[in-house]
This record gives C-alpha cells, sequence and structure tokens, in this order.
C-alpha cells in the first residue's frame, strides 16, 4: 500500500505570491464572494505569504496568514488604517 505526503508540499512545491492569489480568488469565488478581491500579497519570511482582502465598499480589512509549505491559513482583522 502506498502512503501519500497529504497536506504537505514538498520543498520544491512552496506556495508563490501568483499560487497565492489564485487559491485565493477561488476561494472567495466558491463562497460567493465575487466582490471581495486581494489588494495586496506580501511574503513576511521564508515560510510565511500574508494576503489583505477587502472590497469596493469601506469594509474593515482581513488579514490572511498562508503557510507556504503546508497551505495552512489563517485570519486576522486589522485596524483600519493600513491602507
Amino acid at each position: 500500500m502506498m502512503m501519500m505526503n497529504v497536506g504537505r508540499f514538498g520543498p520544491d512545491n512552496d506556495l508563490s505570491l501568483v499560487e497565492v492569489c489564485d487559491r485565493l480568488r477561488t476561494r472567495l469565488a466558491w463562497y460567493g464572494l465575487p466582490l471581495l478581491k486581494p489588494e495586496a500579497v506580501l511574503e513576511t519570511d521564508q515560510d510565511t505569504i500574508v494576503a489583505f482582502v477587502g472590497g469596493e465598499r469601506k469594509i474593515q480589512p482581513v488579514r490572511l496568514a498562508f503557510d507556504r509549505h503546508t497551505g495552512r491559513i489563517e485570519r486576522t482583522v486589522v485596524s483600519h488604517d493600513i491602507f
């Protein structure tokens, strides 16, 4: 029986900024939130990519931290004065 490495990317398969943007757009559309979009996607360190999600309306921005090795997402709310 073959074992699969589920939930973990290999060392050469780490997420890129473009892949995080694509995943985020797909997920927002899947949840029925087409007006929301990634406003900024940044590398914070070798392990984390941070995306700020906002929309056309004046909503409170949401910060999503992606672990580029596992694809895990952590959500935090950001203050209004970041942009």
